[in-house]
């Protein structure tokens, strides 16, 4: 982390295994005015109350891990769009913003419709960010996302941007691997789907 603050980096976002405990060990020995921002995740991948409680709860252990009193940026993931509960978790992540736990509210793979909705509901200026995948490859956020984002003042933060490596020398002059292939990597397979599916598309074109 070092390394790259020194190249001018200033912000660092990742939850994947240790990532938000190992930004915290790092920020813990650095000046407040030399610390990077930090954005952490809450995903909701299986059903649960919404309490105002389970929320303040997720959103300590995140802010414990990082070892902060307020969250620069806490990214809301939720898996099943049929339980519009994400409107009641947002509503008390806004609660927590105003308590001053957390700075800034995004949200992480929320696909159009309900990104419209959640701004819409909650009003301007509660939403500050929408995580997606987003490269040359992958170019859905242009198909209605990005009108969505700029009519309610929302930043779109691409992930992906090099297809988890593809757009690398590494691959140059490879065979095209196996989605499954036990070599590729998750981001990897996030994006070879959107190339599978323009393929797929050409190919009907074709016939």
């Amino acid at each position: 982390m070092a390394s790259y603050v020194a190249k001018g980096f200033t912000v660092f976002a990742d939850h994947s295994g240790p990532a938000e405990d190992l930004f915290g060990q790092y920020i813990r020995a650095l000046p407040e005015a030399a610390r990077p921002s930090g954005a952490a995740k809450w995903a909701v991948v299986h059903p649960m109350e919404v309490t105002f409680p389970a929320v303040q709860a997720a959103i300590d252990e995140r802010r414990a891990r990082m070892q902060t009193s307020r969250l620069d940026l806490l990214q809301f993931y939720w898996q099943d769009y049929q339980d519009r509960n994400y409107l009641t978790a947002l509503q008390h992540l806004l609660q927590l913003r105003s308590m001053g736990k957390v700075r800034s509210i995004g949200l992480c793979d929320f696909d159009t419709r309900r990104t419209d909705e959640i701004c819409t509901v909650l009003g301007q200026g509660s939403i500050a960010s929408n995580a997606v995948q987003f490269s040359i490859i992958d170019v859905r956020p242009l198909h209605g996302m990005n009108h969505v984002c700029e009519r309610h003042d929302v930043q779109l933060l691409a992930y992906g941007t090099l297809c988890g490596g593809f757009l690398t020398d590494r691959w140059l002059g490879k065979p095209e691997p196996e989605l499954y292939s036990s070599g590729l990597n998750p981001s990897q397979r996030k994006a070879s789907l959107p190339a599978l599916s323009t393929q797929l598309m050409f190919s009907r074109r074709r016939v």
